[in-house]
């Protein structure tokens, strides 16, 4: 931007604003900081959904929008509480690092869940909470399992549980390998539930229950009412600071040829475009006709999948799941099938980042 404007600086002023750029990063993000008046010294990064293109639920309900509402009043209450908390405002990787880079001890995504419409409610298993936990953390299990039973039982619907990202969906969460605090995943209920959708919009209730469920899942004292550290003017300007590290997960560009990659897989191929066909299949919501560009196998096993790109919102955790069990099922038939790599147009990299997870392979378990 300098050199666009084609301002002539001093070497010293030149360096001086690099240098704060550096030092001072957040305004790149646009994250939100809450800096408590008394700070019981843990950090907490929250990450609403942030989706493009959106996902609508019953009466035009945005899940972007509602995300980010209740994460902001939930970060209003930690902080009364005496939390220091930052509010990201990107998508799921730039929050990642900015969380990685302002030293979380705490990540919480905050989404809310998808499946088949019930805008008036005739069934309440259709809604619920589901709180996520990182497989293997017992720190993150025993964060998610407070938080749901804060929240159990205050949306309307009745699906509420506790599980991890791939019992959930199928797949790995980038925001559980993708960060290095202790994460725990909010989907605060079904937009596609009219009763969970009208709860999710009294925002500070929301909010509340949801800083609640963290407060108690840390496990820190309450600034309200213990002693805490009393913040100096550079206490605060230190906790919103955000200081360069290396992200977890690099992410390099993954792709493959299906036509040149292995042999062609005909069977596999008419199968997973019948899919489409299908109405019981996830498949047919996306289109009612087949996006399968090709399938191709190697002689080890390594099956490439590639779809036209989809170009339409990420599905839910709920519809990962299906989308996961359908493909797993029909892929995995085949016993000479090993390892999977699903691609849009030639790149696995953006059919991960479609559904926001660790660039993996299925794999036949």
């Amino acid at each position: 931007m300098l050199r666009m404007a084609k301002i002539t600086l001093s070497f010293s002023v030149l360096a001086v604003i690099v240098f704060a750029l550096l030092l001072f990063p957040s305004d790149s993000f646009a994250d939100t900081n809450y800096t408590p008046s008394k700070y019981n010294g843990v950090k907490v990064y929250l990450s609403p959904a942030n989706h493009s293109p959106d996902k609508f639920g019953c009466d035009n309900f945005s899940e972007s929008d509602n995300a980010s509402d209740n994460a902001h009043e939930a970060a209003k209450d930690l902080q009364a509480m005496g939390y220091s908390v930052r509010v990201g405002s990107g998508g799921y990787e730039a929050n990642s690092s900015s969380s990685n880079s302002w030293g979380a001890d705490y990540h919480i995504p905050i989404h809310s869940n998808a499946t088949s419409f019930d805008c008036e409610g005739s069934n309440s298993s259709r809604g619920g909470t589901w709180i996520m936990y990182d497989e293997g953390d017992s720190i993150s299990y025993d964060l998610a399992s407070k938080i749901e039973t804060v929240m159990d039982g205050k949306s309307p619907g009745t699906n509420d549980k506790v599980l991890t990202d791939s019992a959930a969906s199928g797949f790995n969460y980038y925001e559980f390998s993708g960060t290095y605090a202790i994460d725990a995943y909010i989907e605060t209920a079904f937009h596609t539930y009219g009763p969970d959708k009208d709860w999710m919009l009294n925002h500070s209730t929301v909010g509340y229950y949801i800083s609640l469920g963290i407060h108690d899942g840390i496990g820190a004292p309450n600034c309200k009412f213990d002693a805490c550290i009393e913040l100096t003017p550079e206490k605060a300007s230190e906790l919103n600071l955000m200081k360069a590290v290396d992200p977890i997960i690099e992410r390099k560009e993954i792709g493959f040829n299906y036509k040149t990659y292995g042999g062609k897989f005909r069977e596999l191929e008419e199968d997973i475009a019948n899919l489409f066909m299908n109405e019981d299949s996830i498949f047919s919501s996306i289109s009612k006709r087949s996006l399968l560009k090709g399938v191709s196998i190697d002689e080890e096993g390594i099956v490439i999948i590639d779809f036209k790109n989809f170009d339409m919102p990420a599905p839910s955790t709920y519809q990962m799941r299906q989308i996961y069990d359908e493909l797993y099922s029909t892929i995995f038939n085949y016993p000479q099938a090993e390892e999977v790599y699903v691609q849009f147009d030639g790149s696995f990299t953006n059919w991960c980042d479609w559904l926001k997870i660790i660039q993996e392979p299925m794999t036949r378990k």
